[in-house]
């Protein structure tokens, strides 16, 4: 009889500490806002009284399930770190209690509930700030909503979890889109700056396309070393999964980088003015070019050249700025925010 009493507890324990991970985990959505990590792990220890692998299964628990979701192992480390830290927290407050309610002294017991209080609130403080907290998570929530059904209430669409992303600070819907191929995309709104991470898609799939025609048309008439990359930060598409393909052209910004040695400004100038003028003779459409050339592997020099430019392409060169190239790298990275998986 007991050793079936123990195994019911012990499978208890273990579901407290599995649905712990689980919600832990971006499966989690909401409920992953509440202190769960906490609090389970020292409820099961009234199960199993067992702290140290308590806290060691938390975090393999945790890492486990966050793992399955994520192509980056280090995150799911981070995550099931902090968890880990918060069952130890959880059960410190879960032994203060106790020691408070078993002990006879007055002093005592008031040191130990106080305490208890004090790592308790400091506890939930920090999980919300790395987990997010569940007013916010609902609010973000419907901002986020609000603003799908206002921009995509043609397409086949449903609406997943929302969770917080602690390195950006902000709130992500999870949609699921069926209108082609069927994709996730997160989309956030925070104090109207929007990440749209179906839109980003699109973006980046017709300049993609529009990049290879570029590079082509420009290695036709110049054998030399050419590299056309999509500036999907100065690009300003409106909504590209609600365009025509043919609507977006004239809005793409690309950047061209130099392969061949250059020999100062003018040269530069004028190697610019032959790929403009050929790119306009193709009757490409874009909004702007950026070129960047240099020497021994680094740029020395930019220039953007909008489609209609008329000017004088030696006034146009600028020194290189590292900074704005960096920055813009950096940007790049917040528009991937869409996967094709389940």
């Amino acid at each position: 009889m007991n050793k079936i009493k123990n195994t019911v507890l012990f499978l208890a324990y273990a579901l407290l500490i599995v649905l712990c991970a689980v919600t832990v985990s971006d499966i989690g959505g909401i409920w992953r806002t509440i202190p769960v990590a906490f609090a389970l792990p020292a409820l099961a220890t009234f199960l199993y009284n067992r702290k140290t692998l308590t806290v060691i299964l938390t975090f393999f628990a945790v890492f486990t399930v966050c793992s399955v979701q994520s192509e980056n192992i280090l995150q799911p480390l981070i995550t099931a770190a902090v968890a880990s830290v918060f069952a130890c927290l959880g059960i410190y407050v879960k032994r203060l209690v106790i020691t408070a309610c078993v002990c006879d002294g007055k002093p005592k017991k008031v040191f130990c509930l106080t305490l208890a209080a004090i790592i308790s609130i400091i506890s939930v403080c920090l999980y919300f700030s790395y987990f997010g907290n569940p007013v916010s998570c609902l609010s973000y929530r419907q901002n986020n909503i609000d603003y799908i059904e206002e921009n995509y209430p043609e397409h086949d669409l449903s609406i997943k979890n929302t969770i917080y992303d602690y390195s950006m600070r902000r709130y992500f819907t999870n949609i699921r889109f069926s209108d082609e191929s069927p994709m996730n995309a997160q989309i956030s709104v925070k104090n109207k700056v929007i990440i749209d991470g179906y839109h980003n898609y699109y973006e980046y799939k017709y300049m993609s396309e529009r990049a290879q025609g570029l590079s082509l048309i420009l290695a036709e008439s110049f054998p030399e070393n050419l590299s056309v990359g999509c500036n999907t930060v100065e690009t300003d598409i409106i909504l590209a999964p609600n365009c025509e393909k043919t609507e977006t052209y004239s809005e793409m910004v690309f950047d061209i980088y130099l392969g061949t040695q250059i020999y100062g400004e003018e040269d530069f100038a004028v190697k610019c003015k032959d790929y403009f003028e050929a790119v306009k003779e193709s009757e490409f459409e874009y909004k702007a070019l950026k070129f960047y050339g240099g020497y021994a592997g680094e740029f020395y020099y930019e220039m953007t050249v909008p489609s209609d430019f008329t000017g004088d392409f030696n006034d146009a060169v600028q020194p290189f700025n590292e900074k704005h190239l960096v920055k813009r790298e950096k940007e790049a990275d917040y528009r991937e925010f869409w996967d094709f998986g389940r």
